[in-house]
């Protein structure tokens, strides 16, 4: 049961983490583009660091997994009758 619950969230949390790195790509590229020069001045330009984009990608995968996994374990622990009674 705990694994059937895990898994579920975690791809919702994958679909959620590659939608997010996704848009987070095309505001950098955005903003590369939209940043004009005076002249005379230096400009920052954003950059799209892969091993950056990996480690979130990994910690929100990580935590999105605990945050489910973790009550769902607890949940199976409880005895029915007894949940059902708090309800």
């Amino acid at each position: 049961m705990v694994w059937t619950v895990t898994r579920e969230v975690a791809a919702l949390v994958g679909v959620g983490t590659v939608m997010g790195l996704a848009l987070s790509l095309m505001t950098i590229l955005a903003l590369r583009a939209a940043v004009a020069l005076a002249p005379g001045t230096s400009r920052y330009v954003p950059t799209a660091d892969p091993a950056t984009f990996a480690v979130i990608a990994a910690f929100m995968t990580a935590m999105g997994t605990a945050a489910a996994s973790l009550p769902a374990w607890r949940a199976v622990r409880m005895d029915p009758l007894d949940a059902l009674r708090r309800e």
